[in-house]
């Protein structure tokens, strides 16, 4: 029984020291920049209330989104862990016709979608699984026109949230890096007020903004080339 165990001890031995003298191992450590580009929908409900009165409003705009990031990340066995700053532009735009006020349009449009993350993922050689969350805000503009009189009213302003989101990512080269994600964004729009082209008063409340996306990215990444496991 000894010999049996002495024998097979050794072949577990050799079995890990041929795969450790074979294993090669991508180092996710360092700073980096790139590009994504993808598709974006958005669900938009707010209350406006005007001399009518209350009326309920639910927006779906969708469309195309590209943009910027930048980030930094180290690596431990394999885990990764970093900070991403990332800036889109978008062009999420709908209109809807009001019912209590029948030829009124309403309209909401998203622009200039910027947040900060915190990453966290698992690595496999070359490839990296993460998930993401921070900070999000945007540019959101209401639109209020009835087009029979050219009677209007607007508000605009940056709006704060939070995001999370999930991607993966595979090292083409020591410094390419390409990648998929998609990521969540809630924006609690704040309540606005205005007066409209012929002095009435309107506000909008119960504001609440989500979008979605998903992106296809490409960075350069800056740091360690591929590294190899030692023998063992």
């Amino acid at each position: 029984m000894r010999k049996i165990k002495a024998v097979f001890a050794a072949i577990v031995m050799s079995v890990g020291a041929a795969g450790g003298a074979q294993a090669q191992s991508y180092d996710w450590s360092g700073f980096y920049f790139g590009g994504h580009v993808g598709y974006s929908w958005a669900n938009s409900d707010y209350t406006l209330t005007n001399a009518v009165g209350p009326e309920n409003f639910s927006h779906d705009p969708n469309g195309w989104m590209g943009g910027a990031h930048v980030g930094l990340q180290k690596q431990w066995s394999n885990v990764v862990a970093g900070v991403e700053v990332s800036w889109s532009a978008t062009d999420l735009s709908d209109s809807q016709t009001a019912v209590l006020q029948p030829g009124r349009v309403r309209q909401i449009d998203i622009d200039s979608l910027f947040t900060i993350t915190g990453r966290l993922g698992l690595t496999f050689n070359d490839w990296l699984v993460y998930a993401k969350g921070g900070y999000a805000n945007a540019d959101i503009d209401t639109f209020a026109i009835n087009p029979a009189t050219n009677v209007s009213g607007s508000t605009s302003g940056r709006e704060h949230g939070w995001t999370i989101g999930t991607g993966l990512e595979k090292a083409l080269t020591s410094n390419l890096i390409l990648g998929v994600e998609y990521n969540f964004v809630r924006l609690n729009v704040s309540g606005r007020s205005g007066i409209a082209t012929d002095a009435t008063p309107f506000a909008y409340s119960d504001h609440d903004t989500d979008i979605h996306s998903v992106v296809a990215r490409l960075s350069y990444k800056f740091g360690s080339e591929r590294s190899y496991a030692p023998l063992k």
